[in-house]
């Protein structure tokens, strides 16, 4: 390779003006395939300028702006550094691959991304038809660097660019999904896609939990139910003709006999069987890792979890690849998985840098209250800024019973996250779908799934973002603000794109219970088994109730699994106070005597509520605890009775509350949600594309937009809408286009100019439409418009009145903020259009 300079066992790669690559190889032979980590690294051209530089101490490389020192004589990849202006900016230190990519306001100069344990991949991929096999290298050394300077937003354009890039997924994957474990058959599955056409809710993907398997007791297997289900494939054409996509939840476990995902029989079996059944039709897998149970890695340092992602996402790609042939470009991999180390909501951290490249992921069995709410922004957020742009919740939790308001405070922050699935468990006392609720709560919920798909023109744009550059869909207000601290800060609230704030409701969030509420240690009496029989193994004290094992004993000699325990104390609190339980496994719980809580299921941490206790007063609280296995967790939270203010922090400038029509200036706002309302803010001077109204993405075409505009005179905008054919693959070999638009005020002119670029690019299909008709929809703000100029030609515009009842970022119609004004005209997608909307001469 062209800039490649090597001594003695170590060899440095010059990628990139931003990326080297420092090896070490004891035998001298280097490391040149693709691996798991690193998966297209042949696609580097080099660097500029790289200059040598040889001395008694060692070699230089120069390159960049950059000095790469290395040893004389080295053992291993310990004294490689970098320098910069002469000062060390990266000194090799024993590096884990990671995929944690470090908080924006603490960008490195540096960041390391080791192919530690290396995978090599063959040429033929995850297939019984491979060339080559995988191989393990555990203990290699084998560095990248990234070369950011700080940049957070460099940072992960380049890790993208090395670690691979998560493929845009298909349109219809944006669309509203219908997802709950439960026991379908062919009648009831049907009648759920017929009443969403029945309620007017737009729906583009239905999930058959585990239950569509005969081996449902088990949740394994690959054999279809047909007292269930006795045509399949009937059935997927049946939801095909009505425009929904069928995904099918697999538990794998490994096969009998595989030493791991890499075996030979174990990648015959799981192509075949996997593939047999998207013959029928099947759209997407959902690779749902097992708890008792799991896919064998062929290496420590690698989870099962990104495995089971690789394999299934290589095996869905072939399939398709097969199908098209080499004719016409192959279908979208779409898959779903558990994020890689977020345990039922609760987030540790991204283990690895090749998770990030598959698909669409879910953060596990969460609750349904206002804690787990909190939790899964804050993760959409972390998880979004690790390049994963697809993270989304079981909305509206996997357990629990929200009532309408919660519900609706779910559903408004899914339809803002980048996929909208609501999701329970079969448990429940109502599931999920709107119509479950009052007439008034389905009509709220009606307006946000809608809103979801105007919206899906801005997300398709930020997805393909992503796709390029690692930027987030939703992201912290700090990615657009990043000298305002407090919205680096922030976690409560996110972004899509840079136009519109979200600021959920959670309502109280429980913590846990303070030191100085316990008024006498936690006493602590730990038994063999799930319930307290026989002698003690042992007591303790604590002083506070906040167990957490990550697969340790508590203390000896209790074992790591299958023990239970008393737990025994007091306390006060000022003021009334709600006390909640996590727990994992379950517990029953007496507060003052009363039995609270009685919980013999088994599960991850999960919060309980425990109901309100008097302020100012002693409370006697008894848990008796069982750990089962895997985890194990036991805290008390508590949070105050009454609930507190909503405060939304806006960064510098002005915005628009889209729920009372209010313009508002920068800085912390106290908001009291209506009924239904998730707090929405959309930056003055936004220009926003939205499409039509659509039961799904089949119906729902582009050539029809409104662009949906709020004017500010010190403000501006720009961006861009993104089309391709909406299923294919055909946009990474370029079969994509993209139309710029800008808005901003000309003081001169005293007028608010919109331009329209020509499209650049082009793309096949049914939704490249040559012509478009445009609705441009302008916020008066109480200002006046007095004539509009399409390309210097006068334009005929129309005056609408206020409209108080008016849902947020309406396509047509009235606006809550005011009289609004609407210019309509046919677009040339190769041509350029100016329209100018001129204030009124005031007299």
């Amino acid at each position: 390779m062209e800039h490649e300079v090597i001594a003695g066992c170590l060899r440095v790669q010059v990628l990139s003006d931003e990326i080297v690559r420092v090896e070490y190889a004891e035998d001298g032979k280097f490391f040149d395939g693709n691996s798991l980590f690193i998966p297209a690294r042949k696609e580097f051209t080099g660097c500029g300028d790289v200059v040598v530089r040889s001395k008694k101490t060692g070699t230089s490389v120069f390159f960049s702006g950059y000095e790469l020192v290395l040893s004389a004589d080295p053992h291993s990849l310990h004294g490689v550094v970098l320098l910069r202006g002469g000062s060390e900016v990266y000194s090799f230190g024993s590096e884990k691959n990671t995929g944690e990519l470090p908080p924006l306001d603490k960008t490195s100069e540096v960041f390391a991304v080791a192919d530690t344990p290396r995978i090599s991949l063959p040429e033929g991929g995850y297939s019984a038809a491979r060339e080559g096999e995988f191989t393990v290298e555990e203990s290699a050394q084998d560095v990248y660097l990234l070369l950011c300077g700080g940049d957070y937003r460099k940072l992960r354009a380049l890790y993208v660019q090395l670690t691979g890039r998560c493929a845009l997924v298909r349109l219809s994957t944006l669309g509203a999904w219908n997802s709950k474990y439960f026991k379908y058959d062919e009648e009831s599955a049907k009648q759920v896609i017929l009443d969403y056409e029945k309620y007017d809710i737009p729906l583009d993907n239905m999930v058959l939990d585990t239950d569509w398997r005969a081996a449902s007791d088990r949740g394994i297997g690959y054999d279809v139910d047909t007292r269930l289900f006795p045509d399949m494939k009937r059935f997927m054409d049946f939801a095909h003709s009505r425009g929904v996509q069928i995904m099918f939840n697999d538990h794998p476990e490994p096969l009998d006999g595989a030493d791991s995902v890499f075996s030979a029989e174990e990648i015959a079996f799981r192509e075949k069987k996997l593939q047999s059944l998207m013959e029928l039709g099947l759209d997407m897998w959902w690779y749902d890792r097992n708890w008792s149970t799991k896919l064998k890695s062929p290496a420590a340092g690698v989870k099962p979890e990104t495995l089971g992602m690789y394999l299934f996402s290589e095996i869905t790609d072939h399939f398709y690849r097969k199908k098209s042939g080499e004719a016409k470009p192959s279908r979208r991999p779409d898959i779903m998985a558990n994020v890689n180390e977020v345990t039922n909501g609760t987030y540790i951290a991204i283990r690895d840098s090749a998770s990030h490249r598959y698909s669409i992921q879910w953060t596990g069995d969460i609750g349904s209250d206002g804690f787990s709410l909190a939790q899964e922004v804050d993760t959409l957020l972390r998880a979004s800024e690790s390049c994963i742009p697809y993270v989304n919740a079981d909305c509206g939790g996997h357990i629990g019973n929200p009532d309408r308001e919660m519900y609706l405070h779910w559903i408004g922050f899914g339809t803002f996250s980048p996929v909208l699935r609501p999701h329970c468990t079969n448990i429940v006392a109502r599931f999920r779908e709107p119509w479950l609720y009052d007439e008034e709560t389905l009509a709220v919920a009606r307006a946000y799934f809608k809103l979801r798909y105007r919206l899906l023109p801005v997300f398709y744009a930020a997805a393909h973002a992503s796709y390029l550059t690692g930027e987030p869909i939703c992201k912290r207000l700090g990615w657009n603000y990043p000298d305002d601290r407090e919205t680096l800060a922030c976690r409560t609230q996110f972004m899509l794109g840079k136009n519109i704030l979200v600021a959920p409701v959670f309502g109280a969030l429980p913590m846990p219970v303070k030191a100085e509420n316990y008024l006498s240690p936690v006493e602590a009496t730990f038994y063999a088994g799930r319930s307290p029989k026989g002698e003690p193994l042992a007591r303790t004290h604590y002083k506070a109730l906040a167990l957490s094992l990550d697969h340790t004993s508590p203390l000896e000699p209790v074992p790591v699994y299958d023990f239970c325990a008393r737990f025994e104390t007091d306390v006060r609190f000022a003021e009334d106070t709600k006390l909640f339980a996590r727990l994992d496994d379950g517990a029953t719980v007496y507060v003052d005597g009363k039995c609270v809580l009685t919980d013999d299921t088994l599960h991850s941490a999960q919060l309980f509520p425990l109901g309100s206790v008097s302020g100012g007063e002693t409370h006697h609280i008894v848990i008796g605890y069982f750990q089962a296995g895997g985890e194990a967790c036991c805290e008390l939270l508590s949070c105050p009775a009454q609930e507190p203010e909503k405060q939304v922090y806006l960064p510098d400038g002005t915005w628009l509350d889209a729920f009372t029509g209010q313009v508002c200036r920068g800085g912390w706002r106290r908001k009291e949600p209506s009924f239904g309302e998730t707090p929405l803010f959309i930056r003055c001077g936004a220009l926003i594309p939205l499409a039509r109204d659509a039961k799904n993405t089949k119906e729902q075409t582009w050539d029809k937009l409104t662009f949906d505009f709020y004017p500010a005179r010190a403000a501006s905008d720009e961006g861009f809408l993104y089309e391709d054919d909406g299923e294919t693959l055909a946009y990474q070999d370029g079969a994509y286009r993209t139309t710029a638009y800008r808005a901003h005020f000309d003081a001169e002119e005293g007028a608010c100019v919109l331009e329209f670029d020509r499209a650049r690019g082009s793309f096949d299909g049914e939704r490249a439409c040559a012509r478009r008709e445009v609705t441009v929809r302008v916020h008066c703000f109480g200002e006046q418009f007095g004539r509009a100029a399409l390309n210097g030609e006068e334009l005929a515009f129309e005056c609408i009145g206020k409209d108080p009842s008016a849902f947020p970022l309406a396509a047509e119609g009235g606006a809550r903020d005011g009289e609004v004004i609407t210019a309509k005209f046919t677009q040339d997608v190769a041509k350029s259009y100016q329209l100018k909307l001129y204030l009124a001469e005031r007299k």
